[in-house]
């Protein structure tokens, strides 16, 4: 699991969007944005994403939202 934080109070790219969403045939792929920041030379900024791994032998089969959120609020 990925997490990062987003602030409503921030702007970001591509339609104010925090995230871009990948999706092939085996996978999905959430890729966190950082917020648009103005630097001068020498400053630097700080984006943070944390991950969890987890083990379950009870992937949901059913690709439903209602199913895949049951199953990551049983991974908490």
């Amino acid at each position: 699991m990925k997490r990062y934080v987003h602030n409503p109070n921030i702007s970001y790219p591509n339609h104010n969007c925090s995230c871009r969403v990948y999706a092939g045939d085996s996978f999905v792929q959430l890729e966190s944005i950082s917020p648009m920041y103005g630097l001068e030379p020498g400053q630097a900024i700080r984006h943070v994403e944390n991950f969890t791994l987890y083990h379950s032998d009870a992937l949901p089969q059913n690709p439903k939202e209602s199913a895949i959120q049951s199953f990551i609020d049983n991974l908490r």
